[in-house]
């Protein structure tokens, strides 16, 4: 089993503690919520708007790819059947929201889904990106095969200055 890094990337936002920060570095995946880590550090300092780059070691063994068709389609219509997204957005709408495979992402909102892919065998999903061509994307689904490394790049506040007038 081959171990690679990946990056993430977390913004600070007000009242929340930022992914990476001491006693915040190992995600809580739940069914509809998964962990994105990508192979590109730029990428990954992208995401983070100025927050927090961590670097993960991961064992992608058990990866469902989510470029090939037949496996977004199958989701696809698991996604549709999902009584959240029923409740929720609705059910994939080709018309408004245009062609899935421009947002496969969206199929891991659903708590069905992640569970399909988990009860597969899977412990993550390897995404098209289709913002930046060339950069490796895995949504986690099984936070067993990662491992938090360390922080890369957390930045800090600059220093308000007042001038007094």
């Amino acid at each position: 089993m081959k171990k690679i890094t990946l990056y993430h990337g977390s913004p600070k936002r007000p009242g929340q503690t930022a992914f990476g920060v001491k006693g915040n570095t190992m995600p809580n995946i739940t069914p509809g919520r998964a962990f994105f880590l990508t192979d590109d550090l730029s990428y990954a300092t992208y995401f983070a708007r100025n927050g927090v780059v961590s670097e993960f070691r991961a064992t992608l063994d058990a990866v469902i790819d989510l470029h090939n068709e037949d496996n977004v389609f199958r989701l696809l219509a698991i996604y549709n059947q999902d009584r959240k997204i029923l409740d929720g957005e609705g059910a994939w709408n080709e018309d408004l929201e245009g062609d899935i495979f421009d947002s496969v992402y969206r199929l891991l909102e659903s708590p069905d889904v992640m569970r399909t892919i988990l009860e597969d065998g899977f412990k993550a999903a390897f995404l098209p990106e289709d913002i930046e061509m060339g950069v490796a994307s895995y949504a986690i689904i099984d936070n067993s095969c990662i491992e938090f490394v360390r922080i890369l790049k957390e930045e800090k506040p600059s220093p308000s200055i007042s001038i007094g007038l």
